[in-house]
């Protein structure tokens, strides 16, 4: 999981919810609905519930922020 793609299968194990990357210096799959953090090592996402960061109130708006600008910019047919 070096590049931000995530297969559609992975998805958050409390919500069932999207995961999207992680920005910054942490390597972790982030689910901005949950507003947990899920640590990535060697490659490999640590999808338990209690080893998860919560993310603060900042990184949870930042990242609400960024998915509704993404949907804004999104071609429609």
């Amino acid at each position: 999981m070096t590049n931000n793609t995530i297969p559609e299968f992975l998805v958050c194990p409390v919500c069932k919810g999207p995961l999207e990357a992680g920005t910054g210096e942490r390597r972790e799959l982030v689910c901005p609905s949950c507003g947990l953090g899920f640590e990535v090592r060697a490659g490999v996402p640590n999808m338990i519930r209690a080893m998860a960061r919560t993310l603060s109130e900042a990184e949870r708006e930042a990242y609400a922020k960024a998915r509704s600008t993404s949907r804004n910019t999104t071609p429609r047919d």
